[in-house]
């Protein structure tokens, strides 16, 4: 691309100059141009065009009606045929039309960050594209069941509020695909990993990639009123718009009374009244409480914006431009006034001499080794294309049993030792193998998924057993698979998790949910293979099963055997973690000793 983007990094730039780099006439009074840099938004992406003039070295302008990316290029539609290759301009947008869009874009960002707080985006909601305009609108895929949609309606309207009262910062840069992917909430489809990705990012939320123009604060906003929500088939349509300006209060009208001159704004005065404000602000919570004084949600500011309805039409635009010029201002003057503390800060804390910045900081707790194998596993699989998911543990027959190849009269199921809530029907899941089942159903192949948890068995409690404990589940369905490839990334676990050193064997084992079968065990980390009660005599410790998924479990699930294939792992993480902290009785992980830690 030719034109060097500012709105990306820039959103709030309105002008700039630019040189004209191609010039393509389409009428007797209408011509495309290229610049060299531009501040207008393209449409695309569901947001309007950016509309606005051209100033030119004569005094003139010309109306910039339409921005368009053609062929990688940006090209501005404008109402002359006179601009030639080398031309200057001043390019100018439309302030008002910008801002609106920008709120509204942004709002589509906070209804999609509210359904990441509830968390429906992404396991059961998946964005499909979105629509800015006139009649703004979001689209989901469908991926598991919404509920009632008046009930959901409810809790999308009280979570945007939220976000927006909360004044949370939006903020955005350029990353690599690999950095957007260990970022990201989720990631749309097809995106390009040749060049630098814009990612967005709501504080407290997650991050997202996103090419639109947003405000800086959800506060901005103003509010957002949920229209609709319809289901139309397998998606769900959610309608917004963003709320009218309220009326201001008869406290902020007296505050901000003396700086207003009937239709326009005395920039001078206020922005003296600020600087002698900043200059007695002592700390960084000072100069915050300021920002918000004239800048936040009901700031003297921000209040004094909402009476541009009383203004007559023709003082309207010098009006706007007062109150923007205003708000640059004051947010440089108290920016730079923190920055200056920031420096002021770093510069005497570089300063202390080395003997006092010796000390160790007391250590007030650890995570549980449990939660810490389960980190490290994650992190193992996400490092070759893994995802991470989880499912119900209270579950049905059907997902625990049936799709997994165990009919009502499979034996195997003696074996398992349910705890039932609810014959014959609910119960706690016995196996990680049930959120398999949900995955096969619910999403397209390809894919590759991890997923952990606790299940629950009636067993009797011992150094090895217990009923309650946890399990990893690894799944992937693609076209087609193999067991060298399964070998290898099992080997690659173990490796990776326990060190290069580590023993393991592979046993052939029945399993009803994959054909043909495996089992990993590892060499007894407590005997090294003599027997001991950890290994039960046997010098190797069972360590899960794995194998081909059975075709019937993909049938089940809504797949072809024929095109799909898929292999699948399950072992024990208590039995994980046991041989990674040297930890001799299962017991003493669910013991409750506050003391305990792992080496």
């Amino acid at each position: 691309m030719k034109t060097e983007t500012i709105y990306l990094l820039e959103p709030y730039i309105k002008t700039t100059k630019a040189k004209v780099l191609e010039v393509f006439t389409e009428g007797d009074n209408q011509s495309r141009v290229i610049l060299d840099k531009t501040v207008f938004y393209p449409m695309g992406g569901g947001q309007p065009t950016d509309q606005g003039k051209f100033m030119l070295s004569d005094g003139s302008f010309v109306e910039v009606f339409q921005v368009q990316i053609k062929d990688g290029e940006i090209w501005h539609s404008i109402k002359t045929n006179q601009l030639k290759v080398g031309d200057e301009v001043d390019a100018e947008i439309n302030w008002e039309r910008r801002y609106q869009n920008m709120k509204m874009h942004s709002a589509g960002h906070i209804i999609d960050c509210s359904l990441v707080k509830l968390g429906l985006v992404p396991n059961s909601l998946s964005p499909l594209k979105a629509d800015h305009g006139k009649k703004p609108f979001i689209l989901y895929s469908i991926l598991k069941d919404v509920g009632d949609l008046n009930e959901l309606k409810e809790k999308i309207q009280n979570t945007t509020n939220d976000l927006i009262n909360s004044d949370l910062k939006f903020s955005w840069g350029f990353v690599t695909l690999d950095e957007l992917s260990k970022e990201a909430v989720y990631l749309q489809p097809n995106l390009p990993s040749n060049k630098p990705l814009r990612m967005l990012k709501l504080e407290g939320v997650g991050s997202f990639a996103d090419g639109g123009t947003i405000v800086q604060k959800t506060s901005e906003v103003g509010g957002i009123t949920i229209e609709e929500i319809i289901k139309e088939g397998d998606t769900l349509k959610v309608s917004y718009s963003i709320n009218k300006n309220q009326e201001m209060s008869e406290k902020t009208v007296k505050e901000i009374q003396p700086h207003v001159e009937s239709e326009y704004v005395n920039e001078t005065e206020i922005i003296s009244t600020v600087n002698d404000e900043v200059a007695k602000a002592a700390s960084l919570d000072e100069l915050t409480n300021l920002w918000r004084k004239y800048l936040g949600k009901e700031g003297i500011v921000t209040e004094l914006m909402k009476t541009i309805k009383d203004v007559p039409n023709d003082k309207r635009k010098d009006f706007g431009q007062s109150i923007n010029n205003l708000k640059a201002s004051i947010d440089a003057l108290i920016n730079g006034a923190k920055e200056n503390i920031q420096n002021s800060d770093n510069k005497g804390y570089l300063s202390i001499p080395q003997s006092e910045l010796n000390f160790s900081k007391a250590k007030v707790g650890h995570l549980h080794p449990l939660t810490q194998t389960e980190l490290d596993l994650n992190a193992i699989f996400r490092s070759i294309g893994f995802s991470v998911m989880d499912g119900p543990e209270l579950e049905t027959d059907e997902y625990s049993f049936q799709r997994l190849n165990l009919p009502m009269d499979h034996p195997a199921r003696d074996l398992l030792d349910s705890i039932f809530v609810e014959e014959p029907n609910i119960l706690l899941r016995t196996q990680t193998s049930s959120i398999e089942a949900h995955v096969i159903e619910d999403f397209k192949p390809p894919f590759k998924v991890v997923m952990p948890g606790r299940v629950y068995r009636n067993e009797k409690v011992n150094r090895t057993n217990h009923f309650t404990f946890h399990q990893y589940q690894m799944t992937a369905v693609k076209e087609k698979v193999s067991m060298a490839e399964l070998f290898a990334i099992i080997n690659y676990m173990f490796k990776t998790f326990l060190g290069d050193d580590v023993e393991i064997r592979f046993r052939c084992k029945y399993y009803p949910e994959v054909e043909p079968g495996v089992g990993p065990d590892l060499r007894c980390f407590n005997c090294h293979g003599e027997g001991c009660a950890i290994c039960k005599g046997r010098g190797w410790i069972e360590m899960g099963g794995a194998g081909i998924i059975h075709p019937n479990v993909l049938k089940m699930g809504g797949l072809d055997p024929s095109k799909w294939q898929g292999y699948a792992f399950g072992m024990g993480l208590d039995r994980w973690a046991m041989a990674k902290y040297k930890i001799t009785d299962i017991r003493t992980l669910l013991g409750g000793n506050l003391a305990y830690k792992p080496n």
